[in-house]
């Protein structure tokens, strides 16, 4: 997911109800929500066609008030599919609640946190990682579950650049290594009676 996938769902994309693009330009702001650490943890399930994050996203103009409950469907490739928040304005499938969990799903990606994090629970065998935030108004969590079906890819792409680029430049090394002369094998005692002869005679 990267920008333009955010930009095309809240302005160009089509609402489920009316059809007509929904051109929600002001929830592009939502931004600054996730900056300021608004949203909540990000939970999200694999179906078979998408990803479905869920998130609370707090009250942009009363903080004290209950979070809002946003949710978010996106394909594998990025393209969001649906959206849904229970504020006034989420009704319409997009609000500024809406966008601030596309933009943290968007710095995850960006950031590499979504790959690093999963090949590292692959390692520890670990269920899932707690990617901690702070900000001055809050600390907050951002959970990511262990997806085996992405470590298995990723595991099968980095095996294959392995044995395509790695493996054959480390054996390369290691023959040339093993044909260079050895330096304990210099005839020094040849050198030592060259430098004698051009010493200048003990006064």
């Amino acid at each position: 997911m990267d920008y333009s996938d955010i930009y095309h769902y809240l302005v160009e994309s089509p609402s489920l109800y009316t059809s007509e693009t929904m051109k929600n330009k002001r929830s592009l702001e939502a931004h600054k929500f996730f900056v300021s650490g608004w949203v909540q943890a990000v939970l999200h399930i694999k179906t078979d066609k998408c990803f479905v994050f869920k998130s609370s996203v707090k009250p942009s103009w009363r903080v004290t008030n209950k979070p809002h409950n946003t949710w978010v469907a996106v394909e594998n490739s990025g393209k969001v599919r649906a959206a849904h928040c229970d504020c006034m304005a989420g009704l319409g499938e997009s609000c500024s609640h809406v966008g601030a969990v596309l933009y943290k799903l968007e710095a995850s990606v960006r950031l590499g946190i979504t790959t690093t994090v999963q090949l590292q629970m692959f390692v520890c065998a670990a269920q899932y990682a707690d990617f901690v935030t702070w900000t001055p108004q809050q600390t907050t969590i951002f959970r990511i579950l262990k997806d085996d079906a992405f470590i298995h890819g990723m595991v099968d792409v980095i095996s294959r650049f392995w044995a395509k680029h790695i493996h054959p430049r480390l054996m390369t090394t290691m023959l040339q290594s093993e044909t260079e002369p050895d330096s304990e094998g210099v005839d020094h005692q040849g050198c030592e009676s060259d430098l004698s002869a051009h010493q200048s005679p003990a006064l």
